[in-house]
């Protein structure tokens, strides 16, 4: 529930950051949780997808993106 704060997506952004693996692992198992469309259209939640896309393993980045492939999910991105 953290990711849409205005402050609470910076504290997701450093445990990504400097966090163990097995936090980056729950992490991530929280975002998959939710929605990953929903939190990549939000203003606070985009920025840990984008936090995740450039910290994390290959496998879970490929997981992100595979998330975000159908192309009716993609349109909204196009004009936010």
């Amino acid at each position: 529930d953290l990711w849409p704060d205005p402050f609470g997506n910076f504290l997701l952004q450093g445990l990504l950051d400097f966090g163990s693996a097995e936090m980056r692992e729950e992490l991530m198992t929280a975002v998959f949780a939710a929605d990953v469309v929903d939190m990549t259209l939000n203003i606070h939640g985009c920025r840990v997808i984008q936090k995740a896309l450039l910290v994390l393993d290959q496998a879970s980045v490929c997981k992100i993106i595979t998330e975000l492939q159908d192309i009716e999910e993609v349109i909204p991105f196009i004009f936010d």
